[in-house]
């Protein structure tokens, strides 16, 4: 007999322990989807380290940018400089001209090294310009090739953060699930503890055998071991996701169940190029393809097809243009497989829904039939496992849709995420 009742005060005390965090949980701030985002997205170092890079790359291209004005003003100044030299020329060659006294020769003479200095200073002007233009488009080019390195680091920073952001509504959709396993396997426990209660009282009155009462203590031991291990899974999950969003590994977490399921998404847009054409992806790809056309039509006027930067830029376009077309078929494909995906999810979740409402409609009459002394307490707690399990898989099945709508409206953005199961 007191082997049967310290074995009951286990089962309480285990009870009582795994059920104490779910009862505080109510008096700590509830952390929501958006607030996660919101951290993860502002203690990334990943984002961090993408901030930095396109502060770098907008230096480079503020700085290339720069320079190739400065050498417009050189040009402009040359130009200038050129112009007022062959003013001057004109004038000292029309004050020549109406010197006319050949007792004046000394004076021809000074006018005539005036105009050859002024002949020399414009060579040199001219030399200066055609070098200072050659520089100019040497530079043009590093500058146009800046900016495109900035406009891609931009956008890497910005597919960074949406990708970020889905991963957390993906986390935050797993520990939701873990949580309501765990609450099902608590409630189990719950049950199977009373039932071992029952059994004593029904064992010491002969209305049932050892036997019986040893296989609910089995059942209630195996179902604190699952309880523990998924403890265990709990606990990894959260730290896990405190690091994401750059909290101390053991925060409390309090998450909110009130998870709205998302609407139905932009219509696949079909044949139309206009999501393939705006994405991200594309965009970098026609400003590169612009900057590298650019440079190949500056070298065809200074050098022959057959020299080497002519050739190798002339490759670097023709990669860039397949590149530009495999995209589009990439992102295509990556559009119609997300928005099948949301179909999918969409049908999974009316069928859950409907299996939900199935298994509260027989619980609900169940407990009505236990009342008329038809069916027995077991039989209406198999009903609730039941409905809490139809609970379980319609939640689930509402996160997959909203995480495959997430997937879809990145998918028309250009970043194509593989589909990553919720549990």
């Amino acid at each position: 007999m007191l082997k049967r009742t310290m074995g009951s005060l286990l089962f309480i005390v285990l009870l009582a322990g795994v059920l104490a965090p779910a009862a505080a949980a109510g008096e700590e701030e509830i952390l929501t989807l958006e607030k996660a985002q919101d951290l993860a997205l502002a203690n990334s170092p990943l984002l961090k380290l993408s901030e930095l890079e396109y502060q770098e790359k907008s230096y480079a291209a503020s700085a290339a940018s720069n320079a190739y004005r400065d050498l417009q003003k050189d040009i402009r100044s040359a130009n200038y400089g050129l112009r007022d030299a062959a003013r001057w020329r004109e004038r000292l060659s029309e004050d020549l001209r109406t010197i006319e006294d050949e007792d004046k020769e000394p004076l021809k003479n000074i006018y005539r090294q005036e105009l050859r200095l002024i002949g020399e200073t414009v060579r040199v002007i001219e030399d200066s310009i055609d070098s200072l233009i050659s520089a100019r488009r040497e530079q043009e080019y590093r500058a146009d090739l800046a900016g495109a390195e900035k406009a891609r680091a931009r956008q890497l920073l910005e597919d960074r953060k949406l990708t970020l952001a889905r991963n957390v509504e993906a986390k935050y959709y797993n520990l939701l699930l873990l949580d309501q396993h765990y609450k099902n396997l608590q409630e189990r426990l719950a049950e199977l503890v009373d039932l071992q209660r029952v059994e004593d009282l029904r064992v010491s009155l002969g209305l049932s055998t050892p036997f019986n009462r040893a296989a609910i203590g089995a059942e209630a031991e195996n179902m604190g071991q699952l309880i523990r291990e998924y403890s265990t899974l709990r606990r990894l999950a959260r730290q896990e996701f405190n690091a994401l969003l750059g909290r101390d590994l053991d925060a409390p977490l309090h998450l909110s169940e009130d998870i709205e399921i998302k609407t139905e998404p932009v219509p696949h847009p079909g044949t139309s190029s206009r999501y393939v054409d705006n994405s991200s992806t594309r965009r970098i790809l026609r400003e590169q393809i612009k900057v590298q056309e650019e440079r190949l039509r500056n070298l065809a006027e200074e050098h022959s097809k057959g020299d080497p930067e002519y050739h190798q830029v002339q490759k670097n376009l023709e990669r860039l243009q397949l590149e530009y077309e495999q995209a589009a078929d990439s992102l295509r494909t990556a559009i119609t497989a997300a928005y099948n995906r949301v179909r999918e999810a969409r049908a999974n979740l009316r069928s859950r829904e409907a299996q939900h409402k199935l298994a509260q409609e027989q619980l609900r009459i169940a407990r009505l039939q236990h009342e008329a002394g038809l069916v027995t307490n077991q039989e209406v707690r198999a009903k609730e496992n039941e409905a809490r399990e139809a609970e379980t898989l319609y939640r689930q099945a509402a996160y997959d849709l909203n995480l495959a709508v997430t997937d879809y409206n990145l998918a028309l953005e250009g970043i194509d995420m593989a589909p990553l199961p919720t549990s």
